[in-house]
């Protein structure tokens, strides 16, 4: 997780309790963690600094029962109930109560938005979906590397496509309304190191995390040793975020040890100019990221250790990928070089 500084929570003890609580309850997804957010206002008002306070008086002013508007307008808003970012209530609430009519600026690009979530959810995640069910259905029948490192990457895409897609829908759904949600992913494949790639994937719920267990714990507040253990209790609790399955938690486990290796090596930390080099750094990171998801995609850790062994087999085998999932990972990896390119070149020097 990322360097932060404790602000304004001031009653780690609370934010720790209700941030655990929301994630072995995480069936319910995003309207919990609204719930909980909106909750822990109340019960710890001066973690947001009066920012609760002045919404309810705020909206005391438009409505006659604040408090019940808060909840049923949270359960109503479908965009962010469905999929999407996690939008904190204080946040919401601020452009509920600041609501606009929305311009000709803003249904274009939330046209736009919600094409292109559509573009990648039904274009390209749903493509990759059918080999990665074929290939996870039984690991055993496809003993080879390529068929295994090719259903990791074909996962890898409908992972990425689809929530992010989701996400996209659910921000351009929002902004046809007139409500502005954070951007979601930033393209997390292209990430220099894991640390990155957690700043850039799901970054509502890194933050989400980071703020309701990783400085709760303590963050980097009392040492390297305390630093890395709240690293690993943060991820190991944020693996059971992505479902109730101890694969998962073996997943949180697995980015918490990258992230720790990375703290420790301070490798994160470096700001390389060659082009090459972060080329490179960004091939690493993205092959421990597929790998990992290993872990999330099998439903038990005897499917992991069959895949693992595929991985490293040299057992020949038919290619799993046919030619149109092929052409769409090319495509989608000439347009990450382009991405990488615009991002490492464009960048002004530090």
């Amino acid at each position: 997780m990322g360097v932060a500084s404790l602000g304004n929570v001031t009653r780690p003890i609370h934010t720790l309790l209700i941030g655990v609580l929301a994630l072995l309850l995480c069936g319910v997804g995003d309207l919990l963690v609204f719930h909980t957010d909106l909750y822990r206002s109340i019960l710890d008002p001066l973690s947001r600094a009066g920012s609760f306070e002045d919404t309810v008086s705020e909206m005391s002013a438009l409505h006659t029962n604040p408090l019940r508007d808060v909840l049923v307008i949270g359960l109503a808003f479908f965009p962010q109930l469905l999929a999407g970012p996690i939008v904190r209530a204080e946040m919401f609430f601020s452009e509920y109560i600041g609501w606009r009519a929305p311009d000709g600026a803003d249904v274009s690009y939330g046209m736009m938005r919600t094409v292109a979530g559509l573009v990648k959810k039904i274009v390209i995640a749903d493509q990759f979906a059918p080999i990665v069910d074929r290939y996870f259905r039984d690991p055993s029948r496809f003993p080879g590397a390529i068929d295994a490192w090719a259903a990791l990457l074909a996962f890898a895409m409908q992972i990425y496509f689809d929530f992010s897609g989701y996400s996209d829908i659910a921000i351009g759904c929002a902004r046809l309304l007139g409500f502005v949600f954070p951007r979601n992913f930033a393209r997390p494949y292209l990430a220099v190191s894991i640390t990155e790639f957690w700043h850039r994937w799901h970054i509502t719920l890194s933050q989400w995390l980071r703020d309701y267990l990783y400085i709760p714990l303590g963050g980097n507040r009392d040492g390297l040793r305390a630093t890395l253990r709240s690293i690993v209790v943060t991820m190991l609790l944020g693996g059971l975020w992505h479902g109730a399955n101890w694969t998962f938690v073996a997943w949180g486990a697995y980015h918490g040890m990258l992230l720790c290796v990375e703290r420790v090596t301070g490798i994160a930390r470096l700001h390389v100019r060659s082009v090459a080099l972060n080329a490179m750094r960004v091939l690493v990171t993205f092959v421990l990221a597929v790998v990992g998801w290993a872990l999330c995609r099998a439903t038990s850790f005897g499917e992991v250790l069959v895949i693992a062994r595929a991985l490293v087999s040299a057992t020949p085998s038919a290619p799993l990928l046919t030619a149109w999932p092929w052409m769409l990972t090319f495509g989608v990896v000439a347009l990450g070089i382009v991405f990488f390119a615009y991002e490492r070149m464009d960048r002004p020097p530090r």
